[in-house]
């Protein structure tokens, strides 16, 4: 009992000097007590005792006290001052064996000695006289029960008394709260109670000597009683633990369970099964309505006909759908079902399970984000690699351009005139080294026109000062002259779509253009290459198409970079450098066209732009559009 207050404590106090009093008031009027009646006097006082000690185990934290049985058995048997004391007695031994709280024990022995006055005044007033001739009267029964009620209304006004003191409600609220809140099986399991001491009172007035003969049939029926009492408290107690640990269980895995059954229709949830539909378990009983009521309604109708389904086919269902929570949060859950069929083969139930996998939903997500961010990191990386490969082999045919044209014309003519100063100088042969001299400064004006074509392919010439048409255009002369009369045909259609353009755009354009007529030149033996430039809505448009012999493009632009043909990667990769897209398109024998969109903005904007699509989704070189 927990510590009392000081009104509860003197409340305590005066009960056990009052029902103390009473008492020793009471026997001192009865007088003497013969031998027989001291030795029943204390075999009652035991009878108090066990009852106290050795309650039932009627279920978990449930106890039946024999204690209200034995109590009728006394004040049947006794006078009301011994019958207050063997209660009191009997009560507070069964404390001190128990080694409980002594304030407890003391007054739950005043509270015993109390109802014994109770009971045995209600008796007198009825003119029991303790003999079996009264006993037998119907009427003396009749006493005997409202003894009873006498000594319940007694003992919990007691006890209302104290709660009051404690919690300083008014006691009559207190002992309408007890008395209300009674269910039938207290009021029959206490009525049984005062039955059982009224038979123990008849069999003991009717033969006293026959006390020890029931002894060990009472005692063997005492132990059978509790020993099964013990066994269903025992597999009461082990279901609740399992009930615990699969509740448990099931929080910790979002995972909840129900079922559903076919023939009464009544359906049973998990706690885990409420918390996750959210749904409160003490004001809803599971129905489907309520199941369906939270699922999402735009997922209803597949849940609905997936249910109905598996039901019509009797087959286990399996799906994941959406919820909607009381606070309007979404979660996703994974719902599974089976039917259960009787040994005639009907559907009797539903069983099935449903966890919450929102977490792992939104895990997935996040790793397949972490995967689409690498695989562009590592299509970049692909991409730097490419073009420093690209880089390389340019820088590797400017050098050969290099040795194989200028260099050599160099070196022929530094030997030329290596000879010529070894040769005596004769002033026949004066007019003979003018022509040489003249030969020489012929050939190092074509070494010097080499060398500028070359820095005009690094540099355009006159892109910055004349725009971007009058570039390709002399760069189109320019191979013209190198080709000849065998060279296709190329055809400009740019309808004024190039004046005005940034710098930065109009060069990639003329790199692009001229990869472009390269590979053609080179590969297509095209008779004609068409070469249009429009714009559309601050983007460019190019496009480059030959007549030629075409090619079949691989599945992936990696194969022409392992095959060695770095043009069209060059092209993809430079359109891609301008935050542009790119479609390539070729067929053998049907020419290839070659479709360029380049978006017309600043180089500032142009950065900004091309770091924003490289972090987007758009695809990589690899998979351009390629038909």
């Amino acid at each position: 009992m927990p510590e009392l207050p000081l009104p509860a404590k003197l409340y305590a106090a005066i009960l056990t000097v009052l029902t103390t009093g009473l008492t020793v008031a009471l026997l001192a009027v009865q007088g003497g007590i013969d031998g027989q009646l001291l030795v029943e006097a204390i075999v009652a006082i035991a009878f108090i005792a066990f009852a106290w000690l050795r309650p039932f185990p009627l279920s978990f934290k449930r106890k039946l006290f024999l204690d209200n049985s034995v109590l009728m058995l006394v004040i049947l048997l006794f006078p009301a001052g011994m019958a207050m004391a063997i209660a009191g007695i009997g009560t507070i031994l069964a404390y001190a064996r128990r080694q409980k709280d002594w304030t407890e024990g003391v007054f739950n022995a005043a509270q015993m000695m109390l109802q014994a006055a109770a009971g045995s005044a209600v008796l007198a007033i009825g003119g029991y006289d303790r003999t079996l001739s009264d006993l037998n009267e119907p009427l003396a029964l009749l006493w005997a029960v409202l003894a009873g009620a006498v000594m319940f209304l007694v003992n919990n006004a007691a006890v209302a008394m104290m709660v009051s003191l404690q919690s300083r409600m008014s006691a009559r609220t207190v002992l309408t709260r007890i008395l209300t809140s009674l269910d039938h099986v207290e009021v029959v399991g206490y009525l049984a109670q005062i039955g059982l001491g009224v038979a123990g009172a008849i069999v003991v007035l009717s033969a006293p000597w026959m006390i020890p003969l029931l002894v060990f049939p009472l005692a063997g029926a005492y132990v059978m009683i509790e020993r099964n009492l013990t066994f269903r408290w025992q597999a009461e107690l082990s279901l609740k633990e399992r009930d615990l640990d699969l509740a448990e269980a099931q929080r910790i895995a979002h995972l909840g369970s129900w079922r559903w059954d076919l023939i009464s229709g009544v359906q049973a949830w998990s706690a885990e099964t409420f918390r996750i539909l959210d749904v409160d378990r003490t004001d809803h009983l599971p129905s489907y309505e309520m199941f369906i009521g939270s699922v999402h309604p735009d997922d209803r109708t597949l849940v609905d006909s997936t249910v109905h389904e598996a039901l019509y086919d009797q087959k286990p269902f399996s799906l994941e759908h959406r919820l909607i929570r009381h606070d309007g949060e979404e979660r996703i859950v994974h719902e599974r079902g089976e039917i259960v069929l009787d040994e005639k083969g009907n559907k009797t139930t539903i069983v099935g399970t449903i966890q919450d996998i929102t977490e792992r939903k939104n895990l997935e997500e996040q790793l397949a984000k972490f995967a689409e961010r690498g695989r562009i990191e590592a299509e970049r990386a692909e991409a730097r690699r490419r073009l420093a490969e690209s880089r390389e082999l340019e820088r590797v045919r400017l050098a050969r351009e290099l040795h194989d044209g200028p260099v050599q014309n160099l070196i022929a003519i530094s030997y030329s005139l290596a000879s010529d100063h070894r040769s005596p100088v004769d002033q026949s042969k004066q007019n003979g080294y003018e022509a040489v001299q003249e030969e020489i400064r012929a050939d190092i004006l074509g070494v010097v026109a080499e060398l500028r074509s070359l820095i005009g392919e690094l540099r355009p010439p006159g892109l910055s000062e004349f725009g971007l048409t009058a570039a390709l255009e002399g760069y189109l002369a320019k191979l013209n002259r190198r080709r000849g009369p065998d060279a296709p045909e190329v055809v400009f259609d740019f309808d004024g779509a190039t004046e005005g353009l940034p710098e930065a755009t109009a060069m990639s354009v003329f790199r692009i253009v001229q990869e472009a007529l390269r590979n053609a030149l080179r590969h297509a033996s095209a008779s004609e290459i068409r070469v249009s430039i429009a714009k559309l809505d601050g983007y460019l448009r190019l496009e480059i198409c030959d007549d030629g012999r075409g090619f079949r493009l691989p599945d992936r632009m990696n194969v022409l970079a392992e095959e060695g043909h770095f043009g069209l990667i060059g092209i993809v990769e430079r359109v891609d450098q301008a935050s542009g897209d790119i479609d390539i398109r070729s067929q053998p024998g049907e020419g290839t066209t070659i479709t360029a969109v380049i978006p017309v903005i600043g180089e500032e904007k142009a950065s900004d732009q091309n770091d924003q699509r490289r972090s987007s989704r758009r695809p990589s070189t690899d998979s351009v559009g390629i038909a």
